[in-house]
């Protein structure tokens, strides 16, 4: 199977499937024959197909088709696959994109559809129900001195954003868990870092509710505490960035479409859910959690805690500039290169056939690639100053071995040279006029 990815405009990314479609050869621009697509001398003309329930009935593929077929340039449609009750890997869904892909090669048209892992989030989740997405809100108040007081946090209302409108199901919470309430005192607004103590134990919780948490915090006058900091964790619709199984759940998916005449399949704007300004005004402060990403930023950290340090990146601390300084810089390059890691499963920059081997642990075996400029595979990259045909692959031994082909004798490129000496040129049949 194979596995490419493209990037795109607005962060799209389009993945290569190898059912490549054959688009019509049109040599030139001038032709006695009218036909709405431009040469194949340009760049393909890409539109966007948001499908409906009408879609997904008998033949209700059709109309769409033929109308972009007939009377547009568009020779790449994306179809947006996002229903309330129906997710991509649904035979239902499968079954009707397979038709439609075959539907759309007759009118010159090559699909690429949006299989992104946020349009099968019920799979996800009954697959790895431990896996989901958490937002941590941290909500401090000021104790009373002579009695207790109740401290209420509640979750981000209808969370969505362009997978999740309308009537599809929201990122809401699903989960609420108290993870830690600190006490604390100040001095001229700072937090006294020898006075933080973990007061959990010391509170009762007033009620729990998948999306909400009340708690009653004692009363100041009986720890020496000034403020508390109720720290709860709210569980989303949403797989977890971090979770163990999500690429091989992405790469499964991509599979399951990849014997269908597709151009390729599409993974639009993919990260966390959004976090709009306006929810800077509700009085907590907000970062991205789970027991997946704690483990990584503790093994990133040299055993640090993700939970205590998101305390001190939110209010810091007397005497603390520079460690909450260095605590925000590992947590943001943490969710940078995870998030990299996760476009980059295999990246690929190139035109025509692509084809890529993966040996069982994940890591390249085999490469081909007609008009190659840069390909990334974890830590295996190849980037070129001009295009290349290249075929490279282990031998019997495992080592590298790799073919040139082009229509003139080459300079194998120092960035090939790297990764082997061993390279043959192959010259490349001119074609017949």
């Amino acid at each position: 199977m194979l596995r490419v990815v493209f990037v795109f405009l607005f962060s799209t990314l389009l993945l290569i499937c190898n059912a490549q479609v054959k688009y019509p050869d049109i040599t030139s621009d001038e032709t006695n024959e009218f036909s709405s697509k431009i040469s194949n001398h340009y760049m393909p003309v890409i539109g966007v197909w948001v499908w409906t329930e009408n879609n997904l009935a008998p033949n209700g593929f059709k109309k769409n088709l033929d109308e972009a077929g007939d009377n547009s340039p568009v020779n790449l449609l994306v179809p947006f696959l996002r229903f309330p009750d129906k997710e991509v890997v649904d035979q239902e869904v499968y079954n009707q994109v397979k038709l439609a892909a075959e539907y759309a090669v007759k009118k010159g048209i090559g699909l690429l559809p949006d299989i992104d892992v946020r349009s099968a989030r019920r799979a996800f989740k009954n697959k790895y129900p431990g896996e989901q997405q958490e937002m941590l809100r941290l909500k401090e108040t000021r104790l009373l001195p002579d009695e207790t007081k109740e401290i209420s946090v509640v979750s981000i209302k209808d969370l969505n954003d362009h997978y999740s409108g309308g009537n599809i199901p929201k990122y809401n919470a699903t989960e609420s868990n108290v993870l830690r309430i600190y006490g604390y005192s100040k001095n001229n607004g700072e937090i006294l870092p020898a006075s933080v103590k973990d007061i959990t134990d010391l509170c009762e919780i007033v009620y729990e509710s998948k999306d909400s948490v009340c708690i009653r915090l004692p009363a100041s006058n009986e720890n020496q505490y000034s403020h508390a900091c109720a720290m709860i964790s709210f569980t989303l619709f949403y797989p977890d960035v971090f979770g163990s199984h999500l690429i091989d759940f992405q790469r499964e998916i991509i599979e399951q479409y990849g014997n269908l005449p597709l151009a390729g399949a599409c993974k639009d704007e993919w990260g966390f859910p959004p976090y709009y300004p306006r929810y800077y005004s509700e009085g907590a402060y907000d970062f991205w959690f789970s027991e997946h990403m704690a483990k990584e930023y503790s093994e990133r950290t040299g055993g640090r805690e993700l939970l205590s340090d998101c305390f001190l990146m939110g209010f810091g601390s007397k005497g603390k500039k520079t460690e909450r300084q260095v605590a925000i810089n590992h947590f943001m390059e943490m969710v940078r290169t995870r998030n990299v890691e996760i476009e980059n499963d295999v990246f690929v920059d190139a035109i025509g056939v692509v084809g890529v081997r993966l040996d069982e642990n994940g890591e390249l075996d085999a490469l081909v690639a007609s008009g190659l400029n840069e390909f990334t595979r974890g830590d295996f990259k190849i980037s070129l100053d001009k295009r290349t045909d290249i075929a490279l692959w282990r031998n019997g031994e495992g080592k590298w071995k790799g073919v040139i082909q082009a229509y003139k004798p080459m300079e194998i490129p120092d960035a090939l040279k790297a990764i082997t000496t061993d390279w043959e040129f192959l010259k490349a049949t001119v074609p017949p006029k």
